[in-house]
């Protein structure tokens, strides 16, 4: 399958169907005879369908799709070397009136987060 899969003549066949969209009644009534007279040769046994628009009664496993779901974020923001200081709050006058915790990072760095079923995750 991955040989049918890379073969020039269906990708050039299906990249076609980009520039002429009469063609896909044509290849979505009889797909293995669309793709025969494009020259493409379908394995027995192997089903092809095309179609319009995706559609699904059930929900697809976001995993096998390998795309990131709402909570994913393409990268987080990492704070080191972080100190903590007590800031006096002062009052009209000039008069101390309380301390603010107050905290300050002298470095970051920006880590990239895996993409669910991408290359790395």
């Amino acid at each position: 399958m991955v040989a049918f899969g890379s073969d020039p003549k269906l990708r050039s066949a299906a990249a076609s169907l980009a520039d002429a969209p009469d063609e896909w009644d044509r290849a979505m009534a009889d797909p293995r005879a669309w793709l025969r007279a494009k020259g493409v040769h379908v394995p027995d046994g192997l089903r092809i369908e095309f179609v319009s628009e995706l559609s699904t009664s059930t929900p697809l496993p976001p995993r096998g799709l390998g795309n990131p779901g709402p909570d994913w974020v393409p990268f987080s923001i990492r704070q080191f070397n972080c100190r903590k200081y007590w800031l006096p709050k002062k009052d009209d006058k000039g008069r101390i009136i309380s301390y603010e915790e107050v905290s300050i990072c002298f470095g970051f760095s920006i880590v990239p987060e895996q993409i669910p079923g991408g290359p790395r995750g």
